[in-house]
């Protein structure tokens, strides 16, 4: 007697579908009833705010003002300069108002 060898013979396919839905069942669960910890910082004591009735500086410092374009065109307080010369230009302000900045 022969035995008939059959091609392609038939593997038993598992459904995997069934398994994910548990699977992203149990995922949604564990998600949902988990506990989070909140994590401790440093406790800081911040300064207090100053006050608003600061006085102003009686004596504010004259500001010495530059100013360079994008065409390369200098100027220092508001007076056209070459902007070879701004150096200069600042020294002499400097000498007008000694305590400018």
């Amino acid at each position: 007697m022969r035995r008939r060898i059959r091609k392609g013979e038939d593997e038993a396919d598992v459904d995997m579908t069934p398994m994910l839905d548990i699977v992203f069942i149990m995922l949604i669960f564990f998600i949902v009833t988990a506990t989070f910890l909140s994590e401790q910082g440093i406790d800081l004591t911040q300064p207090p705010p100053p006050p608003d009735d600061q006085p102003e500086n009686p004596n504010p410092k004259p500001a010495i003002t530059v100013y360079v374009d994008g065409k390369n065109q200098c100027s220092v307080d508001g007076r056209g300069t070459e902007c070879d010369r701004v150096a200069l230009a600042v020294e002499r302000i400097l000498a007008d108002k000694p305590g400018a900045s």
